[in-house]
């Protein structure tokens, strides 16, 4: 028996009808999932990206 596993993926939806057709129709097909959890994320504040080819953080203007 295989022990459980937690993963944290994201998924980016247009709306909610998205978000149940990407969860019903694309993740029910896998055979390996026996359980799953959903939170929305209504606003992000701030996210991570990547860094211009300098190596240094963007300026910010005001």
């Amino acid at each position: 028996m295989l022990a459980p596993v937690h993963l944290t993926a994201h998924a980016l939806c247009s709306d909610p009808a998205a978000l149940h057709r990407y969860l019903t129709e694309r993740l029910d097909t896998l055979q390996a999932l026996r359980t799953l959890e959903t939170a929305p994320v209504l606003r992000t504040l701030k996210m991570a990206g990547p860094l211009p080819a300098t190596g240094k953080p963007p300026t910010r203007s005001r």
